[in-house]
Formats: C-alpha cells, sequence, structure tokens
C-alpha cells in the first residue's frame, strides 16, 4: 500500500471518528432531554389528577354532611350521583383550595419522582412477563410503592395547611395514619392487584395508561377522603 493510501485511509477513519463522537454525545443528550420531558409531563399529568380527585372528594365530603333547610329538602328529592354532578356555585366559593394545592404538589412529586424510581428498579429485578412474576411484582408494588405513598399521601394532606382552618398537628397526623393504614393497604390490594392481573393481560398497551389514570383517578379519591376523614370525625363529635 502506497504512503497516498495510507494518508488516506487515516484521514477517512479520523473523519468519521469525528462525525460518530459527536452524534453519540448528540442521541446522549437527546435521550436525556426526553427522559426529562417525560417526568415533566408525568409530574403535570399527576399534579392535575390529584388536585381533581382532592376537588372530587370535598364534593363527595359535602354531599355526605347532614343538610338543613332548603338544601335538605332538595337532597331528599335527589339522588347521590345527582348531587355529585349537579352545578353547585356555592361548592366552587368553599372549595378548600389551599388542601387542593398541596394534593397537587404531592402529585407532582410522587408522579415524577417516586413512582418512576421505585418502578424502573422493580422492572428490573422482575423482567420476566409470566404470570408468578406478575404476582410478585404486584404483591412487591403494593407493601413498597403502595405503603410508602400512601403514607406520604396522609402524612402531607394532613399537614398541609387548610382554608378552613382544620389544622392538625403532628401528633394527631401520625395517630391518624396508624389507625388509617392497615384499612388503606388492605383496599389498596383489593382494587390495584386484581387491576395490574386484568391489565397486563387483558388491556392493550396503548390503552393501559388511560385505564390507569382512570384507576389512579378512584384511589386518589379515596385518599383524600381517607386522608382528611378526621376532621368529619372531630365535627360529629362536636355536633355531638
Amino acid at each position: 500500500m502506497s504512503r497516498v493510501s495510507i494518508w488516506l485511509v487515516l484521514l477517512l477513519s479520523s473523519l468519521t471518528e469525528a462525525t460518530i463522537q459527536p452524534m453519540v454525545v448528540l442521541k446522549q443528550i437527546r435521550q436525556q432531554v426526553q427522559a426529562r420531558q417525560d417526568l415533566i409531563i408525568n409530574g403535570v399529568v399527576g399534579g392535575v389528577l390529584f388536585s381533581a380527585s382532592d376537588v372530587l372528594a370535598q364534593r363527595i365530603e359535602q354531599c355526605k354532611t347532614p343538610a338543613v333547610g332548603k338544601r335538605k329538602r332538595d337532597e331528599e328529592k335527589t339522588g347521590i350521583m345527582q348531587q355529585l354532578l349537579a352545578t353547585d356555585k356555592d361548592f366552587y366559593r368553599t372549595v378548600d383550595w389551599k388542601r387542593c394545592s398541596s394534593a397537587g404538589i404531592l402529585g407532582c412529586f410522587l408522579s415524577s419522582g417516586l413512582y418512576p424510581a421505585a418502578y424502573e428498579k422493580i422492572d428490573l429485578i422482575w423482567k420476566n412477563k409470566d404470570l408468578v412474576s406478575l404476582i410478585q411484582k404486584s404483591i412487591v408494588e403494593i407493601l413498597s410503592v403502595g405503603v410508602v405513598a400512601n403514607s406520604l399521601s396522609m402524612l402531607v394532606r394532613g399537614l398541609a395547611p387548610a382554608s378552613a382552618g382544620s389544622d392538625h398537628s403532628p401528633a394527631q397526623v401520625l395517630t391518624h395514619m396508624k389507625e388509617e393504614l392497615p384499612k388503606v393497604t388492605l383496599d389498596d390490594f383489593k382494587l390495584w392487584f386484581p387491576y395490574n392481573m386484568a391489565a397486563f393481560t387483558f388491556v392493550p398497551t396503548p390503552i393501559r395508561p388511560l385505564t390507569t389514570m382512570v384507576m389512579e383517578t378512584i384511589w386518589q379519591t379515596y385518599m383524600s377522603l381517607h386522608s382528611n376523614n378526621y376532621e368529619h370525625q372531630t365535627h360529629g363529635q362536636k355536633l355531638a
């Protein structure tokens, strides 16, 4: 091989290397940006979902509060679903927006931080898609991620400032968590374990995020009710 040929080969190899390296760097940057975009989207969706679920929970609490006068007569003529769906201007004026905002912040953190990190670790441990692995994965998810997320949810919602003047001391919140967590964990298992089995077995992948979002809305409404229900227990004791 002549010297000219050797120099041409070296030149081409150096140009190829110089071209490939920036492409690799750009690909890595693109992947990092995509990952952050996914986290941002998850955080926004989680915040909106948690906030909306809390508003729905407040609506349910209002419908369950003993009514008097005209409201009592109106409610006697309608069912619970009609009451929930009814347009009530007074309700929107009395929404506890601080409580709603704290639920939204919690949703942003869980959806963009805890959930993705925990599920990534669980997926690395249980890579198989067989039934046994799916059952093990679901049980571990409920007993680890579920317990931590539900405990954090009750803690944050209980300690967060509320517009209605229903702030609680840390001791009250911890006592409430100890009382509610066993039942919440059991209900978590009852709801999410069958759903996980059905979702990974029957629900097509493109539709799964939508069905999961519906289930999460139901669950976060439940969590909002159970995280704040001692407010109504206290209210009932005062009435008695």
